[in-house]
């Protein structure tokens, strides 16, 4: 299970009725939690298919790389 099936699963087992501080659904926030999450989750797969590709010895990585500690 990822983690963003596990935040709609606790998302799902949260009444429709239960709120924050703030008066703002949490099922609500976990559900928008998951959709980041996810595209997260995507993304993260997306790389470590690059990097298995070879992307690493592409001339640009260094410089992407300096680009995001810079960032």
């Amino acid at each position: 299970m990822t983690i963003s099936q596990d935040i709609r699963k606790q998302a799902n087992a949260i009444g429709a009725n239960v709120a924050d501080m703030n008066g703002e659904s949490i099922r609500d926030r976990l559900n928008e939690l998951a959709t980041c999450v996810e595209e997260l989750e995507r993304r993260e797969l997306f790389l470590n298919c690059l990097e298995a590709s070879g992307v690493d010895n592409w001339d640009g990585f260094d410089y992407a790389h300096e680009m995001m500690d810079e960032g």
